[in-house]
């Protein structure tokens, strides 16, 4: 059974199930299938419209199959999508093939420092079982000094655990 599950000794959150290797990604994302369609109300995009302007450049790092990444884009901003499993990466393309979709590692991005307005992780952090700090220092190191974080992680509410 997968959860999510607070690691006292370590604390911090960590996914269980198997290790979130590339191959687990690319068996996850081909398992449920097509990206979902583009929802009018997407919450990525809503809040990312609160806090940037419309051509502001925005960083998906773990963009996955890359539908975060399309409602971005159709909202007017720059938007760039990076994952290491490659296979999804290629079904992402195929799916949106007019976007900038690039295969990389969330703990070693290949930007220059400062690039970006904003960069979003939507349930990344948790599958990475050293820690956060190496994401977290790449986030901040290609946002700019006035960039803006949008993480999530999951919320561990007795509520979720049923």
């Amino acid at each position: 059974m997968r959860s999510v599950v607070y690691w006292r000794s370590a604390d911090r959150l960590i996914y269980l199930d198997e290790k979130a290797t590339p191959q687990f990604w690319d068996q996850h994302w081909n398992e449920e299938g097509e990206p979902p369609r583009r929802n009018r109300r997407d919450d990525v995009v809503t809040v990312s419209r609160s806090h940037l302007s419309p051509g502001s450049r925005i960083l998906e790092g773990g963009c996955g199959r890359g539908d975060k990444v399309k409602a971005l884009a159709d909202a007017g901003f720059c938007a760039i999508g990076v994952d290491f499993a490659e296979q999804s990466v290629r079904q992402a393309k195929l799916h949106f093939s007019d976007l900038d979709i690039r295969l990389g590692d969330v703990r070693v991005l290949d930007f220059p420092d400062q690039t970006f307005d904003g960069y979003w992780s939507v349930g990344v952090i948790e599958h990475f079982w050293n820690g956060y700090g190496e994401i977290l220092a790449e986030a901040a190191r290609v946002l700019k000094l006035r960039g803006m974080l949008f993480l999530t992680a999951p919320w561990l509410s007795p509520y979720r655990r049923r």
